[in-house]
C-alpha cells in the first residue's frame, strides 16, 4: 500500500485529541491509540517486514526504560562480537544499535546488520 492510501485509511479511524499536543490527534488502531505517523510505520512494517529465524524482538511499551532494555540486551547478545574498546554502545545510543521495527525497518527489512539479530518495537502483541 502506498503512503497516500495509508493516510486515507488512518483518516477513517476513530480519533481523539492528543495528550499534550493539541495539534496532533490520536487514532484508534487495533484497540490502542497512536499518533498517525506511528500507525503509518506499524502498517508499513506489517506489510513489508520479513522476519528471520534468528530474530530476537524486544517488545516494550513507550517510556518503560526501553533504552536500558536495548542496551542490556545488545550487550548480552553481542558479548563475543566486540571487546570492551570496540563495543558500539561506547559511541552510539542503544537506539542506533537496535533498530525499531515500525520506524527503521517499516519500509524495508533489508536495512539490517546480519550480525545483529535484535529488533525493537513498541507495538502491542495484539497488533
Amino acid at each position: 500500500m502506498k503512503m497516500a492510501s495509508l493516510k486515507e485509511i488512518i483518516s477513517t479511524l476513530p480519533r481523539r485529541k492528543g495528550w499534550n499536543d493539541s495539534d496532533n490527534d490520536l487514532f484508534l488502531y487495533r484497540s490502542f491509540y497512536y499518533y498517525s505517523f506511528f500507525i503509518e510505520g506499524v502498517m508499513s512494517a506489517q506489510q513489508n517486514f520479513q522476519s528471520q529465524p534468528s530474530d530476537i524482538i524486544i517488545c516494550s511499551a513507550s517510556k518503560t526504560r526501553t533504552t536500558w532494555l536495548k542496551s542490556l540486551t545488545f550487550a548480552i547478545v553481542t558479548r563475543t562480537t566486540f571487546d570492551d574498546s570496540t563495543n558500539p554502545l561506547l559511541t552510539n545510543l542503544s537506539h542506533d544499535c537496535v533498530p525499531l521495527l515500525e520506524v527503521d525497518l517499516a519500509q524495508s527489512s533489508t536495512n539490517r546488520d546480519p550480525k545483529n539479530p535484535l529488533l525493537a518495537t513498541h507495538v502491542p502483541y495484539s497488533s
